[in-house]
This record gives structure tokens, sequence and C-alpha cells, in this order.
């Protein structure tokens, strides 16, 4: 009930107001947003029709929809898709209710109803970049294809988004190994069973060795490659890609390194528990890196000195040392103590010595901390079983001072009580 001139106000002109109506101006953002807070509806209803939370609710149905498919229940996901394409929603998230449910119903078998939404997506990529991703859309359709029986235009299809993929530098990931199943069934379907194992072997190959990490590096430099050649939509779908592989790999990091702290504790438990210990760090050490791994080959190296395999232990803390030796942390003090600890086993006590005090060397360039006291502790033992007395009780005094407790005039008893108690 505002006339054209009310809502245009002292912003805009009027004569602006009547050129949106008639649809010959598309307003920007701020100019929406002003319209909306002058009508009393959001910037969202005005776009797309649909009120946020309306949306949101739509695009919560659509992830539990696409959760059912990937959970092998297409049939339910089915449905919910139907359902969904028949509300009003946001352009971008009715064209992933479309690729959803054509995903669907390729995976039901309706692989016809499947092609007919497939390529009014892939027209969509091809006019507006900006819109849709092009690559998927073209592996499905080619999916499509071979189920279909239609293995000419499989191939064809298979052949153009690997070429695609090269293109954007993609050397392994989902998108690869599916056009490995696709192209590879489609060429031995034909009869051209050479061509087959190339393509299987070529692509196994590229995707053999890749981590989490690898991956996520990969996604991301598609994302750069496909955005500076245009492809906006296609930047985003790899960009998002990257975001979740990078967190799978860092949530194996992450469980890595928890690992790691728990075979630390078992090597220093009461009763230390050392081939749990050496299983469990064993299994953590592929998934970390930099200084977590030294800090492994540490642990393992303890837990060889516990065995009795000194020789061991020593090479094993060598190659902690490649990384951390460089570096005032706590971690390369740590690994000399082991390694004087191996090298006392090992009857070269001056070998012991030496690395005992450039564990000191590297603990006093490290702050007070709990870590720092047990470290200083464990070389005041040291110490102390290679017969340097003076060394111990500095050792000891560090220990005390870095646990809060300074020297005071009766430090010798407390050294003593401290080295008595444990």
């Amino acid at each position: 009930r505002l006339s054209q001139a009310q809502l245009a106000g002292s912003d805009l002109s009027d004569s602006y107001v009547s050129l949106i109506e008639s649809g010959k101006r598309v307003p920007g953002p701020t100019v929406v947003r002003m319209l909306a807070d002058k009508l009393g509806c959001s910037p969202q209803f005005l776009v797309d029709g649909v009120e946020q939370q309306d949306l949101s609710k739509a695009a919560l149905r659509t992830r539990y929809a696409e959760l059912a498919l990937r959970e092998g229940n297409p049939a339910q996901a089915l449905v919910e898709f139907t359902a969904l394409l028949g509300d009003e929603h946001g352009t971008e998230l009715h064209d992933r209710v479309r690729m959803g449910r054509a995903e669907a119903l390729r995976q039901v078998g309706r692989h016809a109803e499947a092609i007919a939404e497939l390529e009014g997506l892939r027209e969509i990529a091809e006019k507006h970049p900006e819109r849709f991703p092009g690559l998927p859309v073209t592996i499905a359709l080619s999916h499509c294809h071979q189920a279909a029986g239609d293995l000419a235009r499989a191939q064809e299809l298979g052949e153009q988004a690997l070429a695609h993929a090269e293109t954007l530098g993609l050397t392994g990931g989902t998108e690869l190994l599916e056009l490995g199943c696709v192209l590879g069934a489609a060429y031995g379907e034909r009869g051209n069973t050479e061509a087959a194992r190339h393509i299987g072997e070529r692509i196994l190959a590229r995707t053999a060795d890749a981590s989490a990490q690898d991956e996520s590096v990969m996604y991301a430099a598609a994302s750069r490659t496909a955005a500076a050649r245009g492809l906006v939509a296609e930047a985003l779908y790899f960009a998002d890609h990257a975001l979740g592989t990078g967190f799978a790999g860092m949530r194996a990091a992450a469980r890595a390194r928890l690992a790691l702290r728990h075979g630390a504790l078992l090597l220093r438990a009461a009763e230390p528990d050392v081939h749990h210990a050496v299983a469990v760090l064993t299994a953590a050490e592929p998934a970390l890196s930099g200084s977590d791994v030294a800090a492994c080959r540490t642990e393992l190296a303890r837990a060889q000195v516990l065995l009795g395999e000194p020789a061991e232990a020593v090479r094993l803390v060598g190659d902690a040392l490649e990384v951390l030796d460089d570096h005032p942390r706590i971690e390369a003090a740590r690994a000399h103590v082991v390694l004087g600890q191996a090298r006392l086993l090992l009857h070269d006590q001056d070998a012991a010595v030496a690395s005992c005090r450039t564990a000191a060397l590297r603990l006093d360039l490290v702050g007070t901390s709990r870590a720092a006291a047990q470290t200083w502790r464990e070389l005041g033992d040291l110490l102390d079983r290679a017969g340097d007395g003076p060394g111990m009780a500095r050792a000891y005094q560090r220990a005390l001072a870095c646990a809060g407790l300074p020297p005071s005039p009766e430090g010798g008893a407390l050294v003593t009580a401290l080295r008595r108690t444990g």
C-alpha cells in the first residue's frame, strides 16, 4: 500500500522503482536491503520469494536427503528430493535438489529420468558456470548412459570429463576414481579390454598414495584454476572438497596426536605397558607430521630402551634429532635424554654424559612448565646412574623450580627427598 514515490523516499527515484517493478533493472544488495527495510521483510524474501527461516529448513531437508543417499537409501532420498522439488526456494538450492534427485533416480535404476534431469543441469552449467559446476554433472551423466547401455555416449562424456579434470590439475580424488570406473566399464563392455586396462592402471597409479592432506591441496589448486577460468560454481565445488578432505586429514592427525600422547603415558606408567605402547605409536606415526613425528620416534626409542634394545633406540632417536636438533624445544631435550639412556645401556658412559649435557642446554632454553619439570627430573635420574653427582643435583633443582618450588637453604634435602619419593 505504498506508492512508488513513497517506497523510493529520499534514497531512490520513483522512476528507478518503476524500472525494478517492470523487470528492466536488477537492484544490487544495498538497494535490496533498503527496499526490504521499507517493506518490512527480509532481503532474502525480495531476492528469492522465500523467507530465510523457510530456506534454512529446506536446506536442512536437502542435507538429510543427501545423507540418505550416502547411507545407501536412494528410495527414501528420492521421496525427499521430489517433495523438495515442489517447494519454493532459492535457485542454488533448487539446482542442488535437482542434482540429488537425479542421483537418487540413477541409483534406483530409473536411468531415463535421471538423464533428462542431468541434461537440464548440464545445460545450466554450460550457460551459467557461475551457477552450477559442470564436472560432477558430466560424470553423473556418463554413469547413467553406461548403466542404460549407451556405451558410446558414456565413453564420450567420460573422456570429456577426464580431459576437463586434467586441465584443472586433478590428479586424484573421487572424481578421477569414478571416471576410472565408468570409462573402464564402457571400454570393457565395448570389447576394448586393452583400453579398459590402461585407464584403470593409469588412474590407480595416480591415486595410489594420495593422503587426505594431498587431496586437500590438490582440490584447493583446482578451485583456484577454475576460478581463474571464470568457472565460479566449479571453483566453489572444489573449494568445498578441499575443506572436506582437509578436515578428514585434520581429524586423522588429531587422532594420531592423541594416540601419541596415550602411547607416551603407557611408557611412563608405574608398570609400563611397552608392547601396547609400541603398537599404538607405530599405528599413529603415518598420520603425524613435523615435530610430532620426531616425538613419536623418541617415544618408540624410549620403548626400545625399556625392552633392552639400546642400538635400535639410538637409531630411532637419530631419526628424531634430524628434525629437532636445531631447535631449542623440549622435544629435542627429551630425545637427548633417551639417547643418553640408550648409550648408558651400551656401556658408553662418556657419550651418555655428553647427551645429558646437550639435553640440559636445550632445557635451559625452555620456559618453566610441568613438562620441563618432568624432563629435568628424568635427566637427573639419568645423571645419577651415569655417576655425575653435581649434574644430577642441578637437574633436580631445576625440576623443583619448574614445578613451582624454588631452591631454598634446605635445597639439598629437597633433592634427596625428591629422589627417594619419585
